[in-house]
C-alpha cells in the first residue's frame, strides 16, 4: 500500500517536473523511505517505473545565415583621356606682291594705254567708286598744327664742318613730319628744280651719266606734260622724280583738300604716264607751315628742302661760270642737299668741274632709295620714322 502510494507520488512528482533529467541532477524524494525494520515482512516493491524524464523540446539549432562576402567594388577604370587636339596652325594670309609697273622704253607705247586698245578708261578713283580711301580723306584735321606760313632759308651761319645752322635747326624742328633740309649721312644729294625747260636738261643728264652721278629732279605739272621724253630718260637712267606741285602753288595757302589736289594730281599724272610712284616732295617757292608738312606726310611724302642754294634761276641775269663754280664749291659740306635750277646755263657749264672737286674732298654724291622702307637715310639715329604707303588716288573733297 505504501509502496503503491510512493510510486504514485513519484509519478506525480515526475509529471510535475520535480525530477529532472539526469543531465541536470536528481531531486530527492522529500518523504523518507519507510523503515524496513518496522515492517514485519518485506514485500517486494514493485519496481518503480522509470522516471519520466522531461525531454526538453528539441530546438532547431540556429543555422547562421551564410555571411555575404563583402563585395569589393571593382576599381574604377578611368576613362581614357581624349588627347587634346592641337589646332592646325593658321595658314598666314599671303599678300600678293605688288605688280611691277611696266615702263615702256623710249619711243615705245605704254602697254596700259596702247593704241591697240579700243577703250582706254582709267581706273575709278575711290571718290568715283563710292569708297573712302583711308589715307586720302578730307577729314584730316590740320587745325591741330601750326598754320603759320614760313619761307625757308638756311642762313649764313655755319658750324666747323661748314654745315648751315639753319638746315640743322630745320631738321630738329620738323623731322617728325618727315621733312629734312640736311642728309643724315656725309653723302651729298644733288637736286634740280625743273619748273620749265629751256634746253639745258639733256646736257645735264649727259654730264651725270658720264660722271656716274644720280640726282633728284623735282618737276611740275607743266614740265611733265611738255617734256615726257626727258622725264622718261630721267627714270630710265636711275634718277629720282620728285613732286614740285602740279601748279607750283604755295602749300600753306591751301586747305587740306587743295593740298591733296596740288600734290596728288601730279602724283597720278606721273604714275599714269610712266608707271612711276613719287615719294619725295619739295614745297613750291620753299614756303611751308607745320600744317602743310603734316598734310604732305599724311599723303605719304617725305619733304626735302636744301642746305645749299643760290640765285641761279634768273635767265636774264646769269652769273659767270667762275662765280657759279666758286659759290657752289665754297659751300660744300657733309650731308649737303644741294639745290640747283636746271634753267641755269652757268650751272650746266660748271657741273663737271663741281663733281670732280667734291670728290677731291673725299666726299661723293648719293640719292636715297625710292622704296619707303629705305627713307631712313634722312632720319637721325634717335628718331622714330613713320612709313606710309602711297596710293595713286586722292579722295579729297
Amino acid at each position: 500500500m505504501i509502496n503503491t502510494f510512493t510510486a504514485a507520488v513519484l509519478s506525480l512528482l515526475t509529471a510535475a517536473g520535480m525530477i529532472v533529467s539526469p543531465l541536470k541532477g536528481k531531486i530527492k524524494d522529500p518523504t523518507p523511505p519507510p523503515d524496513t525494520a518496522q515492517t514485519e515482512e518485506q514485500v517486494p516493491e514493485k519496481p518503480a517505473e522509470p522516471p519520466v524524464t522531461e525531454t526538453p523540446e528539441a530546438s532547431e539549432p540556429e543555422t547562421p545565415a551564410p555571411e555575404t562576402p563583402e563585395v569589393t567594388p571593382a576599381p574604377e577604370t578611368p576613362a581614357p583621356e581624349t588627347p587634346e587636339v592641337t589646332p592646325a596652325p593658321e595658314t598666314p594670309e599671303v599678300t600678293p606682291a605688288p605688280e611691277t609697273p611696266v615702263i615702256p622704253a623710249p619711243g615705245e607705247e605704254d602697254p596700259l594705254y596702247s593704241s591697240e586698245s579700243d577703250t582706254q578708261t582709267p581706273p575709278e578713283t575711290p571718290a568715283e567708286s563710292g569708297e573712302t580711301d583711308p589715307i586720302y580723306t578730307s577729314e584730316f584735321d590740320l587745325t591741330q598744327f601750326d598754320c603759320k606760313k614760313q619761307g625757308y632759308g638756311m642762313g649764313h651761319e655755319v658750324d666747323s664742318e661748314n654745315v648751315p645752322k639753319g638746315a640743322e635747326d630745320f631738321n630738329g624742328a620738323y623731322s617728325e613730319f618727315d621733312a629734312y633740309a640736311l642728309n643724315n649721312t656725309d653723302g651729298i644729294i644733288l637736286t634740280f628744280d625743273n619748273g620749265y625747260e629751256n634746253g639745258l636738261t639733256a646736257g645735264i643728264l649727259d654730264t651725270l651719266k658720264d660722271k656716274g652721278v644720280k640726282a633728284i629732279f623735282f618737276v611740275t605739272g607743266d614740265y611733265v606734260s611738255d617734256n615726257k621724253k626727258l622725264v622718261q630718260r630721267m627714270i630710265d637712267e636711275g634718277h629720282i622724280i620728285g613732286n614740285h606741285g602740279m601748279d607750283h602753288e604755295s602749300l600753306p595757302d591751301l586747305s587740306y583738300a587743295e593740298i591733296c589736289d596740288e600734290l596728288m594730281s601730279l602724283h597720278n599724272l606721273v604714275k599714269d604716264e610712266f608707271g612711276y610712284e613719287m615719294s619725295y616732295m619739295r614745297p613750291p617757292k620753299g614756303e611751308f607751315s607745320e600744317a602743310s608738312l603734316a598734310a604732305a606726310q599724311n599723303l605719304g611724302y617725305t619733304t626735302l628742302l636744301w642746305s645749299f642754294a643760290y640765285v641761279d634761276w634768273e635767265q636774264s641775269n646769269q652769273p659767270s661760270e667762275e662765280f657759279a663754280f666758286d659759290k657752289i664749291c665754297d659751300c660744300v659740306h657733309p650731308g649737303e642737299i644741294a639745290l640747283l635750277h636746271a634753267v641755269s646755263s652757268a650751272n650746266a657749264e660748271v657741273l663737271p668741274e663741281v663733281i670732280d672737286y667734291v670728290r677731291s674732298l673725299g666726299l661723293d654724291f648719293e640719292i636715297p632709295e625710292t622704296t619707303p622702307a629705305e627713307l631712313t637715310i634722312f632720319v637721325k639715329p634717335d628718331s622714330a620714322h613713320r612709313i606710309y604707303s602711297v596710293s595713286p588716288f586722292c579722295a579729297c573733297a
